[in-house]
């Protein structure tokens, strides 16, 4: 009979597969997704950046790729909160700009 450490966890101590994909929270809706499915951000020399590979070290912020969870977002500081230090968030529509030009490289 095996113990999990871990009897308290969502599975219950259950082993679970490794395989399974790396799950994140949108900052403006709050609603849990594969990461591959949100848009990472990241702050660079002060300013807030699209990451289109996650690649970049380090904490990041995660995004649902639509406008109303970007407004959600910049209403409630998501984005400080989320990256523990204070940045500065560009206007709204340079953000959606970036937003869906990252998302489109990433299509091709």
């Amino acid at each position: 009979m095996s113990v999990s450490l871990f009897a308290g966890s969502p599975t219950g101590g259950k082993d679970v597969a490794h395989d399974e994909k790396p799950t994140r929270t949108c900052i403006g809706c709050r609603t849990r997704r594969t990461a591959s499915a949100l848009v990472r951000f990241k702050v660079l020399g002060g300013k807030l950046v699209v990451e289109g590979r996650k690649l970049l070290p380090g904490r990041g912020a995660w995004l649902c790729p639509s406008q109303d969870c970007l407004s959600r977002a910049v209403r409630s500081r998501g984005f400080p909160r989320a990256l523990r230090q204070d940045v500065l968030v560009p206007d709204r529509a340079a953000l959606w700009s970036d937003i869906c030009s990252r998302v489109e490289s990433l299509r091709q």
